[in-house]
Formats: structure tokens, sequence, C-alpha cells
């Protein structure tokens, strides 16, 4: 790819999806996505996609694609506390449970089926702004 005319800074579930949007809407931009960490990773946070998740997967057209590969569809959840207090959550909407480590690197891997080129292991270290242009800007990168 020579210089891209868009870069993404992260790839979770935000940079991903923004990247996801952009292709979307611009199938043909030359799109760079970087991440300073290695994929797959692991992510300690909740492996839930909630009923608002899944309709902007929906959006992004992948919603179909995953449905294919979720773990479990939910439309309840119940939780005990240490002393015994429970919550029960009945929204009657489907929520998924999706492996946090699993489902950021399909997103990465869909961006990339789509025309994104992914860098990984690359933390951008300084980003320049060149005011006469205001949509012009230079950064610099370690990977």
């Amino acid at each position: 790819m020579r210089a891209p005319k868009i870069i993404v800074v992260g790839a979770g579930p935000s940079g991903a999806s923004c990247a996801l949007a952009i292709l979307q809407r611009m199938p043909r931009a030359e799109l760079l996505l970087l991440d300073k960490s290695s994929y797959p990773r692991v992510k300690v946070c909740g492996s839930g996609l909630s009923p608002h998740a899944l309709n902007q997967l929906e959006r992004l057209g992948i919603k179909q694609a995953l449905a294919r590969e979720t773990r479990a569809s939910i439309t309840s959840l119940r939780t005990i506390g240490p002393g015994g207090g429970e919550l029960v959550i009945r929204s009657g909407q489907e929520a998924w449970v999706y492996p946090r480590v699993e489902f950021d690197h399909r997103l990465v891997r869909e961006a990339v089926a789509r025309g994104a080129e992914f860098r990984e292991g690359t933390k951008v270290t300084e980003l320049l702004r060149d005011d006469p242009d205001p949509g012009e800007a230079r950064g610099t990168v370690r990977g």
C-alpha cells in the first residue's frame, strides 16, 4: 500500500468498527489499521454483546457471519453476588456471548478482508498536523 489516505489508530472493537464503517461507505479507501498489540490478544473484559452492539454489527454488515460463530444467544441474565444477593435481568432482546479474545480479532480480520491493511505491534508515538492543510497529518510509528 502506498501512503494511506486514512489511518485508524487502535484495532479494538471501536477502531475495527470504525475501519469497517469507512470501508462500507468507501470500499476502495486506502485504509491502514494500526494497533500496538499483536492479535489475537487476551482482554480481561467480558464477552457479552448487548442488543445495541448487535444492532451496530448489523449496520456494519457483519452480524450474520458472526451469528454462525457465536457461542450463545441469551435474553436474560442472572447474577449472584458474594453475599448471596441475586440480580435477574430479562430484556426479551437477544444478546450474545462471544469471547472477547476472538471478537476483536474477528473484526480486524473482516476489515482486512474488506481491503484494510493491518499492522499489529505498531505503536503510534507522534502525530503531526500541517496547519495549511487541515486534512493532512504526518506521524511517527514504531513497529
